[in-house]
C-alpha cells in the first residue's frame, strides 16, 4: 500500500513534507538539541517535539509526562524498570529532573545512535549547547 502511495506522489508530482518526530533519533537520543540539530543538518524542515512543564514552570522536552525507561536512569546511574512510571515530570522541580540521565544509554532501536550524558532540551542550557560549550 505504501509503495502505491509513493508511486502516485511521484507520478502526479505531489510533494510531501519530511518531519522529524523527536529529532533525528537514529543519530542521537530523542528530544535532545543534538537530535534536532542533526535533523536540520540532513535537510528536515519540520521538527516536532513534546513538552512537559515542571512544578517550578520550566519547560522540559519529553514524549511522555514521566521519565521513560529504557531511555532514562536515576541519578545514581541505575536504569529504570520498563514499567516504572513514578518519576512524573510535572510533579518534579527542574533541578530534580536535571539530575536524571536520559541520554547515555541511547536506544536499542537505533544501533548507530550516539549516547551522551544529557537529558532533554532545557531552555536554561540551550545557549550553552548552541555555543558549543
Amino acid at each position: 500500500m505504501a509503495t502505491i502511495f509513493l508511486w502516485l506522489l511521484f507520478l502526479f508530482g505531489m510533494a510531501f513534507e519530511v518531519q522529524a518526530h523527536r529529532g533525528a533519533r537514529s543519530f542521537f537520543p530523542e528530544n535532545t538539541l543534538q537530535a534536532f540539530c542533526k535533523a536540520a543538518d540532513i535537510g528536515v524542515r519540520v521538527l516536532e517535539l513534546d513538552l512537559v512543564v515542571s512544578t517550578d514552570h520550566e519547560i522540559v522536552g519529553s514524549h511522555d509526562p514521566w521519565l521513560s525507561a529504557p531511555l532514562c536512569s536515576d541519578p545514581q546511574g541505575h536504569p529504570f524498570a520498563l514499567d516504572d512510571r513514578w518519576h512524573i515530570i510535572y510533579n518534579m522541580c527542574y533541578e530534580e529532573i536535571a539530575c536524571f540521565d536520559c541520554g547515555r544509554a541511547g536506544s536499542s532501536f537505533f544501533i548507530g545512535q550516539s549516547g551522551f550524558d544529557r537529558f532533554s532540551p532545557y531552555p536554561r542550557h540551550q545557549d550553552d549547547f548552541l555555543d558549543g560549550k
